[in-house]
């Protein structure tokens, strides 16, 4: 039986591009054991790849800091 670490409840926040403001949110639930529901500040939901969720400070081959990451445990 594979391991799921339980990821509910992490905070997470999104950089989308220039011109566009950090948006936050938490992960809300899992779907299977690849995804997550994430609930952002404006009441939104996204289905996300947990493995498209980086590290703080992770950054693309071409240096780009945009994306989704992991913020502080809660």
């Amino acid at each position: 039986k594979e391991f799921i670490m339980n990821l509910c409840g992490q905070k997470v926040e999104a950089n989308w591009g220039a011109m566009i403001p950090i948006e936050e949110g938490f992960i809300k639930r899992h779907l299977g054991v690849d995804g997550v529901v994430i609930k952002w500040h404006n009441g939104s939901e996204s289905e996300v790849k947990i493995d498209e969720i980086h590290e703080p400070g992770y950054r693309s081959l071409n240096g780009s800091p945009i994306g989704i990451f992991f913020g502080e445990v809660v």
